[in-house]
């Protein structure tokens, strides 16, 4: 049994590598990937000269989030946050009874600093996530003086039964403060799991892409009526000092007549955007297929079939593609009872034109970033899982991510990558620089059980729900519509 202490998961410094490893480094394959336009569908999305810093200990994210909320001392400074899920009481620094996001909030406030909260409207009956309710939470921080709180309700509905079927998924806090603007977007929801069981990603942006982030939540905040002026557009003096990153921000939401006769309360489309948006789900797609080497993923749903396909389309070039996911029996409603049935064609689809495609799941922690990567040259991250509920029905935001520099030794997307593996094999990240010869280390993981190959739940029947049947039995049926317009609507 391999007893050397686990080496400690840091947020990344990049072109930091400890000089003892010096001599396994090796010169990244494509030394300049100077076609940037190439991975965005849209170029005109993207900005130039941006910072950004990724954070898979959740530990120093809340202290960077607390600090930044605290940069925030003057007229004219705002904080903007969005969550899905947040936990109020929180401290964000361990022993700091200040740092929890209702003291800061409220501190902000009594400086004179506006602060614009939505929070997510949760669906107990159709979502099954009983546990959560931020109403009182909105209610919670509407009441302090400075900060102002939305119950976010502009959802998707069910015709006559009246329950959302949408959820507001992004996870985002923008600062406008003393050192500039900073946004923070990803996965990671402000809960004390995020310290202990799940493992999770979220980035720090500064520069021209930090704009989109408050752009973002600007456009969702001025879609209500809350008798408040407007946001004003950011003055460009927030910005950041140059730095050589380009991202793109990219987000999902709904298009009501696109989604099976479900409609809006009030029955309008949202201002800002009419037709929905689906750029992040275009970015996805054009990644998966401008691919030459290898993509890992990492997401704790894996069902969407559209993406199986244009996986399975990438498949014979690459020279891998990985997959980590959350365990069956970890996942959320339906997908409990359905989820193994889900996976399964999810795999039996991007396996099918053949090549390597490798699936694990964690033995030790609940798998739940959003992260796309690309040939260690370019990476998505955001709130978005792999399933159609973030590619085009949920509200959703991501930050693709480009780095054409040539000054450091580890492209972004590249050490992006050997952190992430490092945190599920327990080997330092250097080992994995790599990424074909890294396999070693995987199954060396999966000896050590803190991995495993991904197998499906066994099968309630020897039918698949997505497969074509002679004679579908009723509760197929019912568990068919109820998957594909309330779970996972548009359905297959």
């Amino acid at each position: 049994m391999d007893t050397r202490p686990e080496p400690p998961i840091v947020p990344l410094r990049l072109g930091t590598l400890a000089p003892n490893e010096a001599n396994l480094l090796v010169e990244p394959y494509d030394p300049v990937d100077q076609d940037w336009q190439r991975w965005f569908p849209d170029p005109s999305r993207v900005h130039d000269g941006n910072e950004v810093v990724p954070y898979l200990d959740a530990g120093k994210l809340f202290a960077d989030m607390a600090s930044a909320i605290r940069t925030a001392t003057h007229l004219g400074h705002c904080i903007l946050f969005s969550a899905w899920s947040v936990d109020l009481d929180l401290e964000l620094v361990p022993g700091d009874p200040s740092s929890t996001l209702a003291e800061l909030f409220a501190s902000a406030g009594a400086r004179g600093i506006e602060v614009f909260v939505l929070l997510n409207k949760f669906s107990a009956k159709v979502l099954q996530f009983a546990g959560f309710d931020n109403t009182l939470d909105a209610e919670r921080l509407d009441a302090l003086p400075g900060v102002h709180a939305i119950h976010d309700d502009l959802l998707l509905r069910v015709p006559l039964v009246g329950d959302e079927v949408q959820t507001h998924h992004q996870k985002l806090l923008v600062v406008s403060g003393e050192e500039g603007l900073v946004g923070f977007v990803g996965g990671v929801d402000l809960e004390p799991n995020r310290l202990t069981i799940v493992q999770d990603l979220h980035v720090r942006v500064r520069g021209p892409a930090a704009r989109d982030l408050y752009r973002t939540l600007v456009e969702r905040w001025d879609d209500h009526d809350t008798g408040l002026s407007p946001l004003p557009p950011l003055a460009s003096t927030g910005l950041s000092p140059k730095r050589d990153l380009r991202a793109g921000v990219v987000r999902t939401y709904p298009n009501a007549k696109a989604h099976g006769g479900l409609r809006r309360e009030p029955d309008r489309a949202y201002g800002f955007a009419p037709g929905g948006e689906g750029s992040y789900r275009e970015l996805v797609l054009h990644a998966i297929a401008q691919a030459k080497k290898h993509i890992y993923v990492e997401d704790q749903y894996m069902v969407s079939l559209e993406l199986a396909q244009a996986i399975a389309a990438a498949a014979p070039r690459l020279e891998f593609v990985c997959l980590l996911l959350a365990g069956d029996d970890m996942i959320d409603g339906e997908l409990v009872a359905q989820g193994g049935w889900r996976r399964q064609e999810f795999l039996r689809v991007a396996r099918s034109t053949g090549g390597r495609v490798w699936c694990f799941q964690s033995q030790t922690h609940f798998v739940h970033p959003k992260v796309w990567l690309f040939d260690d040259r370019f990476a998505i991250v955001g709130s978005g899982n792999v399933n159609r509920r973030g590619m085009t029905h949920d509200s959703e935001v991501a930050c693709g991510i480009h780095d054409s520099n040539t000054q450091r030794r580890w492209f972004f997307a590249h050490e992006l990558r050997m952190n992430l593996w490092a945190r599920q094999t327990g080997e330092p990240p250097v080992y994995h620089r790599e990424a074909m010869g890294a396999l070693a280390y995987w199954l060396r993981a999966e000896q050590l059980g803190r991995v495993a190959t991904y197998v499906p739940a066994a099968p309630r029947d020897e039918q698949r729900p997505n497969a074509p049947r002679v004679a579908p039995s009723p509760a197929n049926v019912a568990q068919d519509l109820l998957w594909n317009t309330l779970v996972d609507p548009e359905g297959s």
